[in-house]
């Protein structure tokens, strides 16, 4: 089976694999040393992935499963995570500046030490996520869903949206 990873501004293919699902295109792709800035991978199921240290870049992940995922110390600068699913996931010292988490569950997950100055968290669900010393100059905070369980300590939040 042959997968195609696309550029989500020209369509034009980034990356072709004979695997058989995406989850090990994209492990290819990285090995590989592949640019994925601007990969479209949305409605992927891509649970339980381990990207950690990748550059995503302007990536539209929208609509992803990827929960219980490891992005520790990525870069999603830009990219559009809008109705991701990040339950669970790792996404410690993660770059998510510029990105769109409109309506992305981030239920339980691990932001600790982020960046997320000037993305959109507009009704995100946060119950049990780590924001301790995350960045969130900037940031769209409206109509946050379980705020009372969300970990803050040290956070950083100035000029935010709440």
């Amino acid at each position: 089976m042959t997968i195609k990873i696309r550029n989500r501004i020209t369509n034009e293919i980034i990356f072709s694999s004979n695997t058989n699902n995406l989850k090990d295109a994209i492990y290819e792709a990285i090995k590989k040393k592949i640019n994925l800035h601007y990969a479209n991978l949305k409605n992927s199921n891509l649970s339980r992935i381990n990207l950690e240290d990748v550059d995503l870049e302007n990536v539209d992940l929208e609509g992803a499963n990827l929960r219980e995922s490891c992005f520790w110390g990525a870069n999603l600068k830009n990219s559009n995570l809008k109705n991701v699913d990040f339950n669970q996931a790792y996404l410690y010292e993660t770059n998510f500046t510029k990105a769109n988490l409109e309506n992305s569950d981030l239920r339980s997950a691990t932001l600790k030490k982020s960046i997320l100055e000037n993305a959109n968290l507009n009704n995100a669900k946060v119950w049990g996520a780590d924001f301790r010393e995350t960045k969130l100059k900037n940031t769209i905070l409206t109509n946050i869903k379980d705020i009372d369980g969300m970990l803050t300590t040290d956070i950083k939040a100035t000029n935010y949206e709440w």
